[in-house]
């Protein structure tokens, strides 16, 4: 599309054509002649426009390698805390699905499906966390 109106042979056929279409108007002042200026008009604004602001090339992306961090070992009062996060949170996600079975509220449900959904990612991520 770019290449069709930086030709050089559609600026000219869209320059012939506003003039020849300012002439119709000028000697009828009929309206057809108003859409042929109207459509030269915009094909001369687009080829200007393509003129003016070239297609910039596309930037490759630099790829950056990932580094994973480095993994330290976990002192035992780490560990025993995340184990009693998991605990803890194991038990707050069994809750919310017995309490979530027994809920007839539509907005109630809705909430503690959130809750549940959020509670089970926390979960996983200190699984995740512990190994």
């Amino acid at each position: 599309m770019r290449k069709l109106f930086a030709n050089i042979i559609t600026v000219v056929g869209s320059l012939l054509t506003l003039l020849l279409c300012s002439k119709w108007y000028y000697q009828t002042r009929e309206i057809e002649p108003l859409v042929g200026i109207i459509a030269a008009s915009m094909a001369l604004l687009t080829a200007g426009v393509y003129y003016f602001f070239p297609e910039q090339e596309k930037e490759t992306p630099v790829l950056i390698p990932i580094t994973r961090p480095k993994t330290t070992t976990m002192t035992p009062e780490e560990k025993q805390g995340i184990e009693r996060a998991i605990e803890l949170t194991t038990k707050k996600v069994n809750k919310l699905r017995e309490t979530l079975s027994l809920e007839d509220d539509p907005t109630r449900t809705i909430r503690y499906e959130e809750q549940l959904q959020a509670a089970e990612g926390e979960l996983a991520a200190l699984k995740a966390k512990l190994g």
